[in-house]
């Protein structure tokens, strides 16, 4: 089971910090996505923040994963 990884809240944004560079995704299930130009091009636009800011899991995927993960514990 996955650790529970703490959001951090820093004023209009929250962000959760990443597991470890290198998370074992083994046990993790593909699946693909479709999204309207907006949606990816704001994903772009946070994954090119979290690369120069050298947090959060890196890639798009990385970004889902944390915004679904986010989304759902806030349910």
């Amino acid at each position: 089971m996955r650790e529970e990884r703490k959001a951090i809240d820093i004023g209009r944004k929250v962000i959760i910090p990443p597991q470890n560079e290198r998370e074992d995704r083994s046990d993790f299930v593909r699946m693909t996505v479709t999204v309207p130009p907006e949606i990816y091009s704001k994903l772009v636009d946070e994954m090119a923040q979290q690369k120069k800011a050298r947090s959060g899991s890196g890639g798009i995927s990385g970004v889902v994963r944390d915004a679904l993960e986010l989304y759902f514990r806030n349910r």
